[in-house]
Formats: structure tokens, C-alpha cells, sequence
């Protein structure tokens, strides 16, 4: 082994800099301000990969100098990645790392019965979505569509209502001390006969928001007169290229969300938001099987996309550890069944069930909390893995993982 004055100089990396290194391309990132240096060189990765081995501590011997290496120590000391110490005081060097540590890692609960108790997978659950009924008279086009990919109004042929006093049951055999919002949703919401009632029952929860999801063809704006100080009313618009003739109401309490598939649908929620002063509302992108363009011109993001915002490391490890678009969601259907996603197969039953069995087969078997683009083709090689979105079902609606354009830009 060499004696360290032997080497010319020593590369340190600084302990707030996310680095991936995939064969030869590497991204070197700085959480504190954005900057970031991303290359293809087989010499500066193997440096990289040096870097982060066990025990390297980030930091890396250099024997020989060169040009390319030159440029490198160069460019990671002008956006303060990191520095280049000299041989003979890297011994008294002291340099930490940092490391994901999940106190609450699903690998700790197999075999551990200290982590295996419901008071701890419980505290798993923040959003519930319960659908109280099927039956909706509006007939809206691309109702199914919509569902698959946003929390949506949504009716079946078969006429289906939530056993109250059973979903009641459900929720009250565990308390739930992180669950923070309950949606309401159908079918037509307000034609569930339980409807006061349980909006009653569910508000006595500690510290819960109940949102009550309404299409626009079943939104009777008097309705907002009869709404607590912890409810609010989302209102569901489907908006295509044809004038929308219903009436908006600007309202603290009422939050519109329009669901666009054109360029011309966009160019109508902004009249409306003009005419009515909307300030409370947001536009989500609806795949409708046939306007990929638009997806391409609206959607999907590149490098600057990705850059656009300074990505903190907690963050980044969040989106390889989880999926923050599914995780600690749970959904309720109309006839009982409990979900993780509505994509997925059923994890059990209200009637039968408890909540804490159910997170645990999605912790343990599911495939939506954890679904990450570590783990999934083409994301699953790519640099920006961890700084895209989480996937959502609009990946799935479009049998695709990477809505982006970051591999035809190479």
C-alpha cells in the first residue's frame, strides 16, 4: 500500500452532494444550492467510484494529473462540490457522508417484534379516500379514464352504497394518530342517505380534514352554507375543447380542479379562471389514450425541468426509498374493499379486516407504496432517477415510465 505522500493530492467531496455513478455517467449534485457537474468520462468515473466505496469516505487519492482530472477539481471547486487537499495534510482529514437511515424501514419489521406492533405501522396512514357510493347520473366521457389516474368521481352499473356503521367500525378498532385528511367521493356524493351522518362521525376524529369531492354536474353551490370549519369541497371539471357553461363561485372553501387533455381545454380553464377570479384551483393533464402530443408538449420534463428547483437530500432519498404520490394512501370502496391503489388488487375487507393488517400486507407484499423508478425500466439506469416525480397512474394510463425527454436530448 502506498504511503499518502506518495500522492500528488487527495479529491473530497462535500457531505451535502448527492452522487450517482452509472458505468461511465455520473451526476454530482449540490442539495445546498443546485448546482451540479454530469459527465460520460471513464477517467473521472472511476475516480467517482473511488469515491464511494466502503470506507473511501469521499474521498479519493490522485497519483497522476491530467488534464481531464484538472478540469474536475476545478469545476467541483467553483460550485462548491468539493476541494482538492494536498497529500500531506490529508492524514489528520476527518470526513463524514451522508447515510439514509429509515428509523421505520420495512426490512426491520421481518423477524423484529419491537418494530412489528401496530402502534408503529399505524402511524403509516396520513389520507383515507372513501367512495360512499356508485350512483351518478351524469354521464361524463371519459369518467373511466379519470379514475384510473386522480382521486375522481366515479359510478359503477351495479347500484352500491358503504355500509356506514361497518367503515365506522373499521377506523375505531385502531386509532389512527397520523391521519390527517379524509376524502369524500362517489358516484354523486350527495346522494348517499348517510352522507350527514357520516361526515358527523368522521370529523370527531382528532385533527382530521374532511373533503368532500363533487363533480360539477352535481355541485349545488348552497351546499357551501352547511359546510363545518374542518370541511372543504373539491369540485371535479372535465374540460375539453368546448366552452364549459357551468358557474363558478370563488370561495375559500371551494377548490376546483380541472382536468385538461388539450391545448384548447387549457386556454378555457384560463377564461374561467379569468371571468370568475378563481384563486383557489389547480390543472391536472388527463391522458385520453389519443393526445400523446400534448402529453409531449405539456407533460413531460427535461434536464431543466430537473434543475429548475434545488432538490434537498432529504427528498432525494425519499423518492428511492418511496412513493410519496401512494404512500400512506389508503382507499375504501364503495362495497368494502381496501385498497392501496385502485389499479392494484384488494388488500382486504372492512368487514372482516383490521387497518393494521392491511398496511402491513401492503408494506410487506404490495407494489405501490414502494413503487420507485429505482426499480422499474428505463428510470431504473437513469442519473435523475431520484430527482423526477414519483411515478403516478398516468404512467400507467400511458404504458410508459419516463415521461420525459432527457434521452433524446443525448
Amino acid at each position: 500500500m502506498k504511503n499518502t505522500m506518495e500522492y500528488k493530492y487527495w479529491i473530497v467531496i462535500s457531505p451535502y452532494v448527492y452522487i450517482v455513478c452509472y458505468n461511465n455517467n455520473y451526476l454530482l449534485y449540490n442539495t445546498m444550492n443546485g448546482k451540479h457537474i454530469e459527465g460520460d468520462d471513464k477517467e473521472i468515473a472511476e475516480v467517482i467510484t473511488k469515491l464511494t466505496m466502503d470506507n473511501a469516505h469521499w474521498m479519493c487519492p490522485i497519483t497522476e494529473d491530467n488534464d481531464s482530472i484538472d478540469h474536475f477539481v476545478n469545476d467541483i471547486k467553483e460550485k462548491f462540490i468539493g476541494d482538492r487537499i494536498e497529500a500531506e495534510y490529508i492524514h489528520s482529514a476527518v470526513q463524514s457522508y451522508p447515510i439514509k437511515n429509515i428509523q421505520r424501514d420495512i426490512k426491520r419489521y421481518k423477524g423484529n417484534i419491537d418494530y412489528n406492533t401496530d402502534n408503529n405501522i399505524i402511524r403509516y396512514v396520513h389520507e383515507l379516500s372513501i367512495y360512499v357510493n356508485s350512483d351518478c347520473p351524469s354521464k361524463c366521457k371519459n369518467c373511466d379514464k379519470t379514475y384510473k389516474q386522480y382521486l375522481f368521481c366515479h359510478k359503477n352499473a351495479e347500484s352500491t352504497s358503504i355500509n356506514k356503521e361497518a367503515l365506522l367500525s373499521f377506523l375505531r378498532k385502531q386509532k389512527l394518530p397520523s391521519l390527517y385528511r379524509i376524502n369524500i367521493l362517489g358516484g354523486n356524493i350527495w346522494e348517499y342517505d348517510n352522507l350527514s351522518e357520516l361526515r358527523t362521525e368522521l370529523l370527531s376524529f382528532e385533527n382530521i380534514s374532511l373533503y368532500l369531492y363533487t363533480n360539477i354536474f352535481n355541485f349545488d353551490p348552497s351546499i357551501i352554507n352547511k359546510i363545518t370549519p374542518r370541511e372543504y369541497i373539491v369540485v371535479l371539471v372535465e374540460v375539453n375543447d368546448k366552452p364549459i357553461e357551468e358557474k363558478f363561485f370563488a370561495h375559500e372553501k371551494i377548490q376546483y380542479q380541472f382536468f385538461v387533455s388539450s391545448n384548447k381545454a387549457i386556454e378555457n380553464v384560463y377564461e374561467i379562471i379569468e371571468t370568475y377570479r378563481l384563486c383557489n384551483y389547480q390543472m391536472k393533464p388527463l391522458y385520453i389514450g389519443n393526445n400523446d402530443e400534448f402529453f409531449r408538449q405539456n407533460v413531460y420534463i427535461n434536464k431543466d425541468d430537473i434543475f429548475a428547483k434545488i432538490h434537498s437530500f432529504d427528498n432525494i432519498f425519499r423518492n428511492g426509498t418511496l412513493n410519496c404520490n401512494y404512500f400512506g394512501h389508503l382507499y375504501v370502496m364503495a362495497d368494502g374493499l381496501v385498497y392501496s391503489n385502485i389499479d392494484k388488487k384488494p388488500l382486504g375487507i372492512i368487514s372482516k379486516d383490521n387497518i393494521d393488517d392491511i398496511i402491513r400486507k401492503e408494506l410487506q407484499y404490495g407494489k405501490t407504496w414502494f413503487k420507485i423508478r429505482n426499480n422499474i425500466k428505463p428510470c431504473n439506469n437513469c442519473l435523475f432517477n431520484n430527482l423526477c416525480p414519483p411515478l403516478s397512474n398516468i404512467e400507467k394510463s400511458m404504458k410508459r415510465n419516463d415521461l420525459c425527454l432527457i434521452n433524446k436530448e443525448k
